[in-house]
């Protein structure tokens, strides 16, 4: 998948040609709509009505119940639970074993810690961690662009196999 602004990239370059996958050890309701360029890994399941927008990373045991809408872009780290009803918006990045209560609402460039508990709305951009989620900074840089800043990376190319 590799970092967000390649990926908008492609998307804005190939419009809707880009590979949507969807493991096949996956659980996914034939009613839920995954975006183009999404990919879903091993042993996820995504529940009834569920929208998950373009280009979007659910990954490994990660379930997502049914009424939730994920923006675009956004990214669920492995062992994610989402209960039912909730909303994320574009560009989040919901940390590994976070739990996600029903009928939240998450806003646009907010990421979450490893195995924080979002109980309550989180509106503002930033990164929140703990239980319950509190915010602890205003910042929001997901884990590979902070990589690619510390080593001065400023492209990420797929090796050949």
């Amino acid at each position: 998948m590799g970092p967000l602004e390649i990926r908008k990239k492609l998307i804005k370059k190939f419009k809707n040609n880009i590979l949507t996958y969807i493991s096949d050890e996956a659980i996914v309701s034939k009613n839920a709509v995954i975006g183009v360029g999404s990919f879903i890994q091993s042993f996820c399941f995504i529940g009834n009505n569920t929208k998950i927008g373009k280009c979007c990373k659910i990954n490994v045991r990660s379930n997502i119940h049914h009424d939730t809408k994920i923006g675009s872009f956004t990214d669920l780290a492995p062992s994610v639970t989402i209960l039912g009803n909730v909303r994320i918006g574009n560009d989040c990045y919901i940390g590994a074993g976070t739990i996600v209560r029903e009928k939240i609402k998450i806003g646009k460039d907010i990421m979450t810690g490893i195995q924080s508990a979002v109980i309550k709305n989180l509106s503002h951009k930033g990164t929140y961690i703990g239980i319950p989620a509190q915010k602890i900074r205003n910042i929001y840089k997901r884990p590979w662009e902070l990589i690619m800043k510390k080593y001065k990376i400023i492209a990420m190319i797929p090796a050949r196999i």
